[in-house]
């Protein structure tokens, strides 16, 4: 999924809502370590001004 480009379409028509991360069952026995890792990448996604 081209995710980058997702949520540059997703910003440029103005959508300031929330969004969620779904962690699958494998990640279960660390999860603050992969919501950590999850929220980073999708941090870097985002346009700088978007931050």
């Amino acid at each position: 999924m081209p995710l980058r480009e997702l949520m540059r379409d997703i910003i440029e028509r103005g959508y300031e809502g929330y969004c969620t991360v779904e962690l699958v069952t494998m990640y279960m026995n660390e999860p603050r370590l992969y919501a950590r890792q999850a929220l980073e990448r999708f941090r870097a996604l985002l346009p700088e001004d978007e931050r």
